[in-house]
């Protein structure tokens, strides 16, 4: 795979990233979530066919903005990998940058360590640990 093309997640492109978060264990049995409506808060890594290798989550804010829900096609091999997650993080944080944030936060799962190592040497440093909560309002 040469570099993915990355870019914002189109609207009628939501199946595709429905279907990685499942390949990526992101289901949760309490919460019905209806991914349609995920424009245009996703980036996607396509691969020259167009298929859908790899998305993260942003959400622009000010002071702060967030990026995270990095989920990678469990099929790509660690170079592929690699070279996804650095599209995607590094269109991210220039989105969320020229959006008015001043500082890009997201919280990593415990056993996500390629996510940790990748945002190690993005220059990322660790704040803190904690619990993330959720809850329907659909």
């Amino acid at each position: 795979m040469r570099v993915p093309v990355v870019r914002i997640i189109q609207q009628e492109e939501w199946r595709q990233l429905e279907a990685l978060a499942a390949d990526n264990d992101f289901v949760f049995d309490d919460y019905a979530i209806d991914w349609s409506e995920s424009f245009p808060y996703w980036l996607g890594a396509f691969n020259q066919g167009g298929f859908l290798v790899g998305a993260i989550n942003i959400a622009p804010g000010r002071p702060i903005g967030r990026m995270e829900c990095l989920f990678l096609h469990t099929e790509l091999s660690n170079s592929q990998r690699g070279l996804a997650s650095k599209g995607l993080t590094d269109l991210g944080t220039a989105l969320l940058r020229d959006n008015g944030s001043q500082i890009v936060a997201g919280m990593i799962q415990d056993g996500e360590e390629s996510f940790s190592k990748v945002a190690s040497k993005r220059g990322w440093g660790e704040l803190c640990h904690g619990t993330m909560f959720a809850r329907g309002v659909a």
